[in-house]
């Protein structure tokens, strides 16, 4: 007890340390346990929608692939028809 006293720490020092830890457990359950859970959630949702857009952005390319194969292809058509009809007109 003498240490105690020489270093300026009375019965305070309990009831401090009780309130503290009172506190402490009431702003876990209040404050901090929603946070984090609230936190996980949105951490959760962020991943998910990521995954999401790279899914979308890689059906986006694929799509644009075919797209451009598809109009190479109906230009072909057309080059074709066009050169026949100008091989007929010229005869």
């Amino acid at each position: 007890m003498d240490i105690i006293q020489s270093l300026g720490l009375d019965q305070t020092l309990i009831f401090q340390f009780c309130l503290f830890i009172v506190t402490y457990l009431l702003l876990s359950k209040l404050v901090f346990e929603p946070y984090f859970k609230s936190f996980e959630m949105r951490k959760a949702k962020t991943v998910g929608n990521q995954q999401l857009a790279m899914k979308t952005l890689e059906e986006i390319k694929n799509l644009q692939l075919e797209y451009e194969q598809k109009t190479r292809e109906i230009n072909e058509q057309y080059r074709t028809i066009y050169e026949k009809v100008k091989k007929e007109s010229t005869k």
